[in-house]
């Protein structure tokens, strides 16, 4: 019998239109992501094959996520149909057995929704045998990986949600109840994981998560490349256990539900009352004739039966459990999310308003849609579901009041989940002590920015569910909308005008509100709620009454229901859409230009294509720069006047000069002397002049310029964030013009430049390539320039830029500020605008200011003393500061970094000026960034690289090195142990997103994740071995001979011949594995046993298993022999947990050379832990085995 309702089950819905339309869904949309780059699912990129392991494997997993609909739909089906087609009497009276009845159904359904779900497997094979593909994007077809991923990932997933599902439904008979499961599941999922997202949770939330995400990307985390495309995931380890814990948990959860499912007849759950037995009463009699009732139809009769139908759905929903369980759920999701909020190396900010209202918008946009969804098909189907709608359709009330009071009930939905959030994240801002709520931003932030599209798309649901004749096909069609929202964009269709409820993002800022992205969100909101009232008039129109009809007939019959009223109604909102649409295009496309991010990727090629020639040819250096430069907030424009002084510095004649613009500024003048105007080029803003005279070596010119930047309307999306009301930030790269070619928009995937014709990427010359060790890889144009500006801006604003202030003074409404620099600095400077609060402090004869928005003091004290500790500590190593101030300022929080210009160090206020550093235990990233940015006056603005390979080692890394050490000063090696391990971790993981290869950190080609990342750990490590002393001498004699130097600029070899002749001939391979080679060790303590001796000390035995791996530029790795030095520690306690001087026991360095070690010590002291390598100084691919605790023998 099981076998048999099995079988009838996999038939029956193998027939059903949703198998294949689910089937289909699933195929093209994996066929897409594989077939085409204009889709994007999973891990393909970069050096990843499309079809590789780990792409299938990644892929695969974010399908199962929206596998969870299709799944509880099959699962939830069998045992509800029955129930709702009144079959489950008949079918219950048979000799039927419980256990074949459930189990059959179960069995069916589940191997439906697998076979559905494994299109998508199917699509991504059919994907890769596309004739178009590139082959060298392709490996070969490994049929056993689809498998693999489907039988060992996939599966054990969809039987857990399936289970689920189907207990609940079977259990409940009600599918609402199975609606809020999955909306409960998927909350509870997000939230969880979101929670555990810390390095130090990874290993509980890989056993926790159902769909093995967090497992697969513990596995799979430091895979490179290589390792990407030959690599399954092994079924071993904490994926093995995930695996087991959930299969598990199926059959737990099936048997639950086989225990309380009953053949009885039963209610919902929380429909079941007790029923009171009563008396009959005797029944009333009336004498008298009842009065005749004149009904009246005229308008307040329509709009007493609104108010009362209003009520009724609005009770209705209320009074629902569903209700209370999405705003239970609502304000768990919340508190979840709030308990990392915005978090930096572990740091949290303090919960300031447009934090939390962020917060909120994070974690219900995917829950508010899956919401209105539901809530779109129950209120529309709730009559027809409950066998009374003929004798609601037959009631004299207008069609409309039905539509809008189902709308209004959707809208309380909405409020209520809006009012929980706020008053949840309200608890959160007061539980921590934060008092300035901010309501006004809270009721616009969250009642018109977020929620506005959802008014709008619960206006789309009702009118899908109007013209379907099923409620689940029309909750299909939302889902399909929802993703159509993901395709088009792929697709390059972006303009918010043809997608509904789309409209330009408008970030918040604390300093500037949400600024000038309001104008065009404000018309995107007219033109779609335009759009959506007409959909609400032709919801009223199509609404059926009765028995369902065709929709072509009722479009038929729609002049007939729609009275005068809302015909002038849908004209009136037709106009209106028109009309705003027609402006709407007239500023994003006439106004402004309008591109696709398609389109931006061929203007890249276009323009290497014809003016790549110019990296090469000869053209004269930027000297001396004198700009005027006149801010205007309120209109977000800028004026520049200046003029260039231009020397040939080369050993050839230069005849013509090419002169480029940012595309977004307008020329009012550009003149070269002794130059005539041959070419110019808008599209590309490259002007062309040919010299009167040849100019030789020596000779120089002048270039003047009158430019302007003027934002004009909004656009359709990518609405510049720097030219602001309040907080102005842009430097002279977008503002001043450059000579020669802009090698910085060239397109740097390899697979795009092919697809472009273009030659392979070169992101930097060879190190090898003396040519261009005469430019800077900051800029080819120009070295060490004379600098003096004067910049104005509206009174009430500070304006700012590099250098000392010489004069300020106002005109009319307008506030002046005249600086000028002393010395040459780097011709890359920035200005700034805002109404600022300035605090003052000063190091010695430097003078340090913090100007910030007022509001945002929490941290100020923190950079100033960042700031004090910086400069000591890097003229007493380094060399002297060369400047007289330096000065913090902050930036809106569109971005999130902090730049160091000469003396001036721009600062987001969203990277620090917020951060919550009460807990003393946090790392205070605000100290680190201030020290990184200060040292940058060193390691940038004394000495930069030449422009080959390798230059970034002596800016970013050297300013990684200095603010280490000054944070080690500060808090001492604890601190930086966990520092270390953010860092080491941050490498390993963007090994395997690399785009073309990984090279040494001598080599790096501006990689962050190298010249940042492993950069960290590997000078501290060096430090380590060297000695503070060694390595600060070796830098400090790099600095002497080659600071401020450009003919030649300084390599990433001049500081390795530094650092080995402060070396000691034990470091010198340790520099080479750290600097110049591809290094990675595997240190892990594999026994530790201690042992209580007659003298009351401690006998520790260590076995110690140690490897070591030199990789290629795609990750693959050869073990090479190993000799190093390694720290091998012993402590009391959990170092994490106790980082005081007496917790250690033993600490010291031992040479490692065998890949197994055994090593025996005596302390004075009950060992707890020991470790190799535990405060994370080497390369190490998996540092959590670095510890052990020590077993008592």
């Amino acid at each position: 019998m099981f076998l048999s309702v099995a079988k009838f089950e996999f038939h029956y819905q193998l027939r059903q239109p949703i198998f294949y339309v689910t089937s289909l869904v699933f195929f093209l949309l994996t066929f897409g992501a594989t077939a085409s780059n204009n889709i994007q699912i999973g891990g393909a990129g970069g050096s990843t094959l499309i079809n590789s392991p780990f792409a299938i494997m990644q892929t695969l997993l974010i399908m199962s996520l929206f596998s969870i609909f299709i799944t509880a739909a099959f699962a939830a089906n069998p045992v509800l149909r029955d129930h709702e087609m009144k079959m489950d009497g008949i079918l219950f009276s048979t000799p039927i057995r419980k256990r074949d009845y459930l189990l059959g159904r179960f069995t069916g359904s589940i191997a439906v929704a697998f076979l559905s779900f494994s299109a998508s497997a199917l699509g991504m094979l059919f994907g890769s045998w596309m004739p178009w593909l590139d082959p060298e994007r392709l490996g070969p077809t490994q049929v056993s990986h689809y498998l693999q991923t489907l039988f060992a990932l996939i599966l054990p997933t969809m039987l857990f949600c399936s289970a689920l599902f189907f207990s609940l439904a079977a259990i409940t008979r009600s599918m609402m109840a199975t609606y809020l499961g999955l909306i409960a599941f998927l909350v509870l999922y997000f939230t969880s994981q979101g929670m555990m997202d810390e390095p130090s949770y990874r290993s509980i939330a890989a056993l926790t998560d159902p769909f093995g995400f967090a497992a697969f990307e513990n596995a799979t985390r430091y895979w490179t490349a290589f390792d990407r495309n030959t690599s399954m995931i092994a079924l071993e380890g904490e994926y093995l256990t995930n695996r087991i814990i959930w299969l598990g948990a199926s059959l737990l959860i099936i048997g639950f539900g086989y225990k309380h499912f009953s053949f009885a007849e039963r209610k919902p759950l929380w429909s079941r009352r007790r029923t009171l037995e009563r008396q009959p009463e005797e029944e009333p009699r009336y004498n008298k004739p009842l009065p005749r009732v004149a009904p009246t139809f005229g308008t307040a009769t329509i709009w007493q039966q609104f108010r009362v139908r209003s009520g009724f759905e609005v009770k209705t929903v209320v009074k629902g459990l569903a209700f209370w369980v999405i705003l239970a759920i609502g304000v768990l999701n919340v508190l979840g999310a709030s308990l990392n909020l915005e978090a930096i190396f572990g740091t949290s900010v303090y919960p300031v308003t447009r934090s939390m209202v962020n917060l909120i918008q994070g974690a219900f946009s995917l829950i508010m849609m899956i919401i209105l969804i539901y809530y779109g098909a129950e209120l529309v189907w709730r009559e027809r579901q409950a066998g009374c709608h003929e004798i609601m359709d037959a009631v004299p009330t207008p069609s409309w009041v039905f539509v809008a009071s189902k709308f209004i009930a959707m809208l309380v939905v909405l409020a209520g989940i809006l009012i929980a959030s706020m008053l949840t994240t309200v608890a959160v801002q007061l539980g921590k002590g934060y008092t300035t709520l901010e309501p006004g931003l809270y009721f616009y932030g969250l009642w018109y920015q977020f929620a506005m599209p959802f008014y709008l798309m619960a206006i789309l649901s009702i009118f899908v569910q109007v013209i379907t004749r099923n409620k689940f096909l029309g909750m299909l069609m939302m889902v399909g909308y929802l993703i159509s929202a993901i395709v088009l964009d792929s697709l390059g269709y972006e303009h918010n005008l043809y997608q509904f409820a789309g409209w330009n993002a408008a970030p918040y800022s604390d300093m500037n509100g949400y600024g000038h992205f309001e104008q065009g969100r404000a018309w995107f909101a007219f033109y779609w709620t335009s759009f959506s009232l007409i959909l609400a008039i032709l919801s009223y129109g199509l609404w059926q009454r009765g028995t369902l009809a065709p929709l072509t007939s009722r479009f038929k019959a729609l002049r007939f229901q729609l009275g005068l009223p809302s015909r002038l109604a849908g004209a009136t909102a037709f106009l209106l859409f028109v009309a705003s649409g027609a402006f709407i295009f007239y500023n994003t496309n006439i106004l402004n230009d309008y591109e696709t991010s398609k389109d931006r990727e061929q203007l890249s090629a276009d323009y290497e294509k014809k003016y790549k020639f110019l990296e090469d040819n000869p053209a004269p250096h930027i000297t001396d720069v004198k700009v005027d430069v006149d801010i205007f907030p309120d209109e977000r424009r800028y004026e520049v006047r200046g003029r260039y002084f231009l020397v040939n510095k080369r050993d050839e004649s230069i005849n013509e000069v090419s002169i480029g613009l940012d595309r977004g500024l307008r020329v009012n003048q550009l003149s070269l002397s002794q130059a005539k105007l041959r070419e110019k080029d808008e599209q590309f803003g490259h002007y062309f002049f040919d010299l009167e005279q040849p100019l030789e070596p020596g000779e120089s010119l002048t270039l003047e310029f009158d430019l302007s930047r003027i934002s004009r309307g909004f656009m359709n999306s990518g609405s510049s964030t720097t030219l602001v009301k309040n907080g102005t930030f842009f430097n002279n790269l977008e503002a001043l013009p450059f000579i020669g070619y802009n090698g910085n928009i060239e397109l740097t995937d390899r697979h795009l430049r092919k697809k472009h014709d273009l030659p392979p990427p070169q992101r930097m010359p060879k190190l090898e390539d003396t040519d261009h060790y005469r430019e800077s890889y900051l800029r080819s144009d120009s070295d060490w320039i004379n600098f003096e500006t004067t910049v104005s801006t509206s009174v009430g604003q500070v304006a700012l830029a590099p250098g000392y202030l010489q004069k300020d003074w106002q005109e009319g409404e307008r506030h002046f500020f005249h600086y000028k620099m002393d010395a040459p600095i780097h011709n890359f400077f920035s200005y700034l605008s805002a109404d600022y609060t300035v605090v003052k402090d000063r190091w010695q004869d430097v003078a340090i200011e913090v100007y910030h928005h007022k509001p945002h003091d929490y941290n100020v004290d923190r950079m100033v003393e960042g700031v004090k500790k910086s400069l000591e500590y890097f003229s007493e190593a380094f060399s002297p500061y060369q400047y007289r101030q330096l000065r913090i300022v902050e930036f809106p929080g569109y971005e999130s970094f902090a730049q160091a210009f000469p003396n001036t160090v721009p600062f987001s206020e969203s990277i620090g000026f917020v951060a919550d550093l009460r807990d003393p235990d946090e790392i205070d990233y605000v100290f680190y960034v201030t020290a990184h940015e200060v040292a940058h006056q060193w390691w940038a603005h004394q000495l930069v690289g030449a422009n080959v390979q390798g230059a970034t080692l002596l800016s970013e890394t050297l300013a990684q090195y200095s603010a280490l050490m000054v944070m080690e000063q500060e808090y001492g090696p604890e601190k930086i142990r966990r520092f270390l391990k953010y860092e080491l971790d941050r490498y390993l993981s963007a090994r395997g997103t690399e785009l073309l290869e990984e090279l040494p950190l001598t080599h790096n080609e501006n990689q962050p994740y190298i010249h940042y990342r492993k950069g960290s750990v590997a000078m501290y490590a060096l430090k380590d071995a060297m000695g503070e002393d060694a390595v600060n001498a070796a830098l400090a004699s790099l600095l002497k001979e080659k600071g401020f130097s450009s003919d030649p600029y300084p390599t990433s070899m001049d500081l390795v011949a530094r650092l080995r002749a402060h070396a000691g001939a034990s470091n010198q391979e340790l520099i080479t594995d750290m600097l110049e080679r591809v290094v990675l060790f595997d240190l892990k303590v594999a026994k530790a046993t201690s042992e209580l001796l007659e003298n009351g000390n401690y006998r520790v035995l260590l076995e110690l298993e140690a490897h070591k791996f030199e990789a290629d530029g795609e990750g693959q790795e050869q073990e090479i022999p190993l000799k190093n030095w390694i720290d091998i520690a012993i402590f009391r306690e959990d170092p994490d947990k106790n980082s005081n001087s007496d917790n250690v026991l033993y600490f010291a360095k031992q040479e490692i050379s065998e890949q197994t070690t055994l090593l025996e010590f005596e302390v004075e002291g009950k060992p707890s832990i020991a470790g190799i390598d535990p405060y994370i100084k080497m390369i190490d691919k998996n540092p959590d085995d670095n510890l052990l605790e020590v077993e008592a023998l």
